[in-house]
């Protein structure tokens, strides 16, 4: 090898050390970021998503909860759908990013994954209610907007 090519190689694999060294150190879990939340008793700015199947929402969920299951967000192939349309979805449900939103599913894989959704798509704060079984289901969900609130 020429002297500058091993400089070069030197240099990306003492970047590349450096960096995973960073990451490693700089390591938040997942519950860190969506934290669980254990109690419906939850101020009035808290917006409740339905992350089940929109039927059965509109008919028996949490009194406003948003219907809004997880294959709103995915395309036909089964991948996410890119950001900028989850954003306009998110939209159209009224929501700006700004709001508090604890999602619920009677599925655990579910609820995650949509509270994942909501956090990449830069929703500010994002909880997963932990015991679905708790949420009283005596009122009707809201549908989304067919554009933007």
């Amino acid at each position: 090898m020429k002297t500058g090519s091993c400089h070069l190689l030197a240099t990306v694999v003492i970047t590349l050390i450096a960096g995973l060294a960073f990451v490693k150190s700089h390591t938040i879990l997942a519950n860190d970021l969506i934290p669980t939340v254990s109690s419906l008793n939850a101020t009035a700015e808290v917006v409740f998503v339905d992350a089940g199947a929109v039927a059965a929402c509109l008919k028996a969920a949490r009194a406003g909860a948003l219907c809004l299951s997880l294959d709103r967000v995915l395309n036909p192939s089964g991948r996410l759908a890119n950001m900028r349309d989850v954003r306009w979805l998110l939209g159209s449900y009224g929501l700006t990013g700004d709001e508090q939103v604890v999602i619920y599913a009677d599925d655990e894989k579910t609820r995650d994954a949509m509270a994942a959704v909501f956090y990449l798509a830069g929703q500010d704060r994002v909880g997963r209610l932990i015991n679905s079984a708790q949420v009283d289901l005596t009122g009707k969900g809201v549908a989304g907007a067919l554009s933007r609130r």
